[in-house]
């Protein structure tokens, strides 16, 4: 009997054991920053809600008046980033609890392109790889933007070209630190991070629009590699605007359709105002009024004429 009850008692002994050396393992193993959890991609696209965000997007570069004229009600603050010539405004809706950080790009196409080459860096806010001259501006941003957030706020972010880059690197500080994330859509957004960048932020909900025209979304483009750790590459939903209605949506990122030798080819034939945020307004406006989802294929001739 006493073995038996001995036996018993370093049988139990044993599994405790076993279940703390398991629980430990998969404590030393977890990231340190938790991916964001999955969510579910609406499967339709709310263009007035898409039009909101371009609007916001375009307004970056106003003043703190112009800015109290369209967004009556609200709380605003304009705030210049002098280190990195850029600038970042939030608003803020304390009606219903939300705040706006919408990050100023640049309508300048050879700064995007020569900055289209640089090599990524680790950034430990965000757990990732990171493109640095983007992460250079988030950052600056962030360090601004962060003591005006309001506890128990929900937070969307906007923002084109480069400004896009930057708030989809926001996004990644917020969730590292514990912000209620609401909805990122970026305008024309180069590549911030790479393949494992693109893994643990699979679930962030982020939506990417995209000119059927312009290049800079491609841009890092493919065979242009990062540091260390591969090519740059999108994460989010992407929304390709054509002509008047057409529209496509995919859920990962089709860019990787072209090489560098073939973007670089085509860049003679693409007009810098096809980059331009008023472009992308005027791409979205029809699509107000009645918009058709067509089905994305690389190399289709759909309408997709040079932006006015």
């Amino acid at each position: 009997m006493a073995d038996t009850h001995t036996e018993n008692y370093f049988s139990r002994m044993s599994r405790r054991y076993a279940k703390c050396i398991s629980v430990a393992f998969t404590l030393f193993l977890a990231p340190l920053h938790a991916p964001i959890a999955q969510t579910q991609t609406p499967p339709l696209v709310d263009w007035i809600r898409l039009n909101e965000f371009a609007r916001i997007a375009d307004i970056t570069g106003a003043s703190d008046s112009v800015l109290h004229a369209n967004f009556p009600g609200f709380e605003v603050s304009g705030i210049d980033l002098p280190t990195v010539a850029g600038r970042v405004i939030i608003l803020t809706d304390h009606a219903q609890r939300v705040q706006w950080i919408a990050a100023r790009g640049t309508e300048n196409f050879e700064d995007v392109l020569l900055d289209a080459e640089s090599v990524s860096r680790p950034d430990r806010h965000a757990g990732v790889r990171l493109h640095r001259g983007f992460e250079k501006y988030a950052d600056a941003a962030y360090a601004r933007v962060y003591p005006l957030l309001r506890q128990g706020y929900r937070v969307n972010l906007t923002g084109h070209s480069l400004g896009g880059a930057a708030a989809a690197i926001i996004m990644m500080y917020l969730h590292a630190d514990g912000v209620q994330l609401g909805e990122v859509v970026t305008f024309g957004q180069p590549k911030v991070t790479d393949a494992y960048g693109v893994a643990r932020y699979a679930g962030a909900p982020i939506t990417r629009v995209v000119d059927c025209r312009d290049p800079i979304p491609l841009t890092p483009p493919r065979g242009i590699r990062s540091a260390q750790n591969g090519e740059f590459r999108h994460f989010g939903r992407e929304i390709v605007l054509y002509d008047g209605p057409l529209h496509s949506v995919l859920p990962e990122h089709y860019a990787e359709r072209l090489d560098v030798t073939s973007f670089w080819h085509s860049l003679p034939r693409i007009e810098a105002r096809d980059h331009k945020m008023s472009n992308y307004r005027a791409r979205i406006e029809p699509k107000l009024h009645g918009a058709r989802e067509i089905p994305f294929r690389p190399g289709e001739p759909y309408a997709c004429t040079p932006a006015r």
